[in-house]
């Protein structure tokens, strides 16, 4: 019980579910799949490809699955299954006295602006959710992995989602899976908050940020004045045209124009042969240069602007950071010698004579 069983296979190994209970002969064991990957439209890290997995985790659990312990050893001897131990992660081991407090950095290598009392809310209210059903476990004696082999585990969630009125069991059940990944600890409800906003991954806000303009300022109210909002389609198309525009010998400026004449454009007026002119979106309707400096080149050093203006030669030669240390290749006593050379200090005079 509490192992995580992995799959192996010619292209890899695979984590697909986590054990919950074995039966008391010995015969049977139920686990619950572990979650996978949301799959939806969106750009990479690299901004290459579209309707790639954004990383992000399924909030969704799947139902319990029940094997057979027989069948489980001989896929084991076969090398194609294992077990590996289950670890829980360092924010579970949080008290509720270093959770209520704010700003807290219990736990982690830096200080952090994180609301952990928001993180204690979310698990109290999931806790009050599934307690009366774990107190009807503990009058019966029984274990909530007893309950879901002898099937009243969903009886009683249904019942308890009736209690609270919901429309059906899910939440209750959704909450139970968690609440069993996690080994049964009451920690296991907290929110899976500990890893957003690392680092260089990207960020999204619902109303513009920074600083608001003069006319902004002046009617906070009026959203339009804010600005145009960069989605994740805009940066797209950000760091497409810079990379189809920013060139040599054009300015980021030109660039910029280029980039808005493509994707942001509200009309053409055509003056005769390859004469035209093209009429922009407002400005509130359209990202601004200092975004598409950001975005254009964003996680791809050979797209930065300076490197691009001094051209791949010359940043090879004379501006490529050499990266480690002069003893990096040294394994040997001797390997590298100095030589040292210096005029001398003295200089030698005839007795005889002071010209020689």
């Amino acid at each position: 019980r509490s192992a995580i069983l992995r799959e192996h296979s010619e292209g890899g190994y695979k984590d697909f579910g986590k054990v919950v209970h074995v039966t008391p002969d010995g015969l049977e064991y139920w686990w619950v799949p572990l979650p996978d990957l949301q799959k939806c439209k969106g750009v990479d890290e690299s901004h290459e490809d579209e309707g790639d997995t954004d990383g992000r985790m399924r909030h969704y659990i799947k139902l319990p699955r029940s094997g057979s312990v027989e069948k489980a050893d001989k896929l084991a001897e076969a090398g194609k299954l294992s077990s590996v131990a289950f670890k829980a992660p360092h924010f579970w081991s949080l008290t509720d006295t270093e959770m209520s407090e704010k700003k807290s950095s219990v736990g982690l290598l830096r200080r952090s602006r994180r609301n952990l009392p928001r993180w204690l809310v979310v698990r109290d209210t999931a806790w009050e959710v599934i307690r009366p059903l774990l107190a009807f476990a503990t009058e019966k004696n029984a274990s909530l992995g007893h309950m879901l082999a002898d099937g009243s585990l969903f009886e009683q969630a249904t019942l308890r989602a009736k209690e609270l009125g919901m429309a059906n069991k899910n939440p209750v059940v959704q909450i139970l899976l968690r609440y069993m990944l996690g080994d049964c600890e009451k920690n296991a409800l907290l929110p899976n908050w500990a890893d957003c906003g690392l680092a260089g991954t990207q960020k999204y806000s619902k109303t513009k940020s920074g600083r608001p303009n003069r006319a902004a300022a002046s009617d906070l109210d009026n959203i339009e004045l804010r600005g145009h909002l960069c989605t994740k389609n805009d940066r797209l198309k950000l760091h497409k045209g810079w990379k189809l525009y920013k060139k040599k010998d054009i300015s980021v400026r030109s660039a910029y124009i280029s980039t808005m004449e493509e994707y942001y454009a509200a009309s053409v007026i055509y003056e005769g042969p390859g004469r035209k002119i093209v009429v922009l979106l407002p400005a509130n309707q359209r990202p601004t240069e200092a975004e598409f400096r950001v975005h254009g080149p964003r996680g791809i050093p050979e797209l930065a602007a300076n490197r691009i203006n001094l051209g791949e030669v010359q940043y090879q030669q004379n501006k490529r950071p050499l990266k480690g240390t002069a003893r990096d290749h040294i394994v040997a006593v001797g390997q590298v010698g100095w030589l040292d050379s210096t005029p001398e200090d003295q200089n030698l005079v005839s007795s005889a004579s002071r010209l020689k």
